[in-house]
C-alpha cells in the first residue's frame, strides 16, 4: 500500500479535503470583488494625497460601497451600506458639501463608472450675458476683480485684456514655501498646455519685487510668463482703487481658473495637488468658448 511510503497520517486526508473545500469557498467570495476592482486601482482625478489613502480604503471596503469626486478637488465615500444606490447617493451628498459644483460617481462597488462626457463638461463657460450679471467677487459664479499687472513684455495690462481666453490665475510669492513646492508642477502643466489654444497662464507675484520671483524661478527651472502684481501686499484695480492682496489672494498660494468671460469656474486656496489631471478640464473649457487669440 502506498501508506508504507508516507509517513503522514491517513486521518490527515480529510483534513486536507475540508480545508481544500474552505479555501475554494473563500476563492468563491473574493473572486467578484477582485474583479470587480480590476482597472480601478487608478486613483481619481485631481485626487489629493488624503483622497487617494480614502480610496484606497474604499478599495478594500464591502460592498455596497460608492466613491465620488467633484471639479473643485472635493470627494466622498460611502461603503457597507444597504444597496449602492444608497451608496452612490451617501457618497454624493459627502462630496457635494464640500464643492460648489456637481459631484459625479467616480467609482461603484470597485467598478469605475465615472461619465467622462460629464466630467469635463462640469467647467463650463458662462454666457456673455450670465457674466454681465454675475457679481464680482473670487467665488465660482463670480465675475473676478478686474485688477492690473504688468506683462512678461513690461506692457500693463488688466484681466479684461484676458477676455475671450481661459485664464490659469495663480497667486504666488518665492517667499512662500508651500508655493515652491507647488510652482514646478504648475510649470509642468504650462508646458504640457502649449498646443492648446485660447489658454493663458497668469502666475501673479505679491509682497516682493518681480525680480526676486525671476531669479528663484530661473534658478529652479522654471518655464513660466511671470507677471508683476505690484510687489506689495495690495493690487491696483482697473479702476485705480488699491486693494488688499488678501481680497484677491485669501491665502498663498491661490488658484483661479477665469473661462473667456473673466467669470471664476474654479478656485482653490492653498496648495492644488495633481495639477495634471486639470490639463483636459482646461482643454474642454478652452475648447468650448471662442477664443480671441492663442496668446499664452
Amino acid at each position: 500500500m502506498f501508506w508504507e511510503y508516507f509517513p503522514i497520517p491517513r486521518f490527515t486526508f480529510p483534513r486536507l479535503l475540508v480545508a481544500a473545500g474552505l479555501l475554494a469557498g473563500l476563492f468563491a467570495i473574493l473572486a467578484p470583488r477582485l474583479r470587480a476592482a480590476e482597472g480601478a486601482e487608478a486613483a481619481p482625478p485631481t485626487a489629493t494625497q488624503q483622497a487617494r489613502e480614502d480610496y484606497s480604503e474604499f478599495l478594500r471596503a464591502e460592498n455596497h460601497r460608492a466613491f465620488a469626486v467633484g471639479p473643485g478637488g472635493s470627494w466622498g465615500m460611502a461603503t457597507d451600506a444597504s444597496s449602492l444606490k444608497l451608496a452612490e447617493a451617501k457618497a454624493l451628498d459627502q462630496c457635494q458639501a464640500a464643492d460648489s459644483q456637481n459631484c459625479l460617481v467616480y467609482a461603484a462597488d470597485g467598478k469605475v463608472v465615472l461619465d467622462q462626457a460629464a466630467w469635463l463638461a462640469s467647467w463650463r463657460p458662462s454666457s456673455a450675458v450670465a457674466a454681465a450679471r454675475a457679481r464680482s467677487g473670487t467665488e465660482v459664479g463670480d465675475r473676478f476683480p478686474d485688477f492690473v499687472v504688468t506683462g512678461p513684455d513690461g506692457a500693463r495690462r488688466s484681466l479684461a485684456d484676458f477676455h475671450g481666453q481661459v485664464v490659469v490665475l495663480h497667486f504666488w510669492g518665492s517667499w512662500c514655501g508651500i508655493c515652491q513646492r507647488e510652482l514646478p508642477e504648475l510649470s509642468r502643466l504650462y508646458q504640457r498646455a502649449a498646443s492648446i489654444p485660447g489658454l493663458r497662464f497668469v502666475p501673479v507675484q505679491a509682497r516682493e519685487p518681480i525680480a526676486a520671483s525671476q531669479r528663484w524661478a530661473a534658478a529652479h527651472g522654471i518655464h513660466l510668463p511671470l507677471y508683476d502684481g505690484g510687489g506689495t501686499d495690495a493690487f491696483r484695480l482697473a479702476n485705480g482703487r488699491q486693494v488688499s492682496d488678501r481680497s484677491l489672494a485669501h491665502n498663498y498660494p491661490s488658484t483661479y481658473v477665469l473661462d473667456q468671460n473673466g467669470v471664476v469656474v474654479f478656485r482653490h486656496i492653498g496648495e492644488l495637488q495633481s495639477w495634471g489631471d486639470y490639463l483636459p478640464l482646461l482643454a474642454h473649457l478652452a475648447a468650448t468658448g471662442e477664443s480671441r487669440t492663442a496668446s499664452r
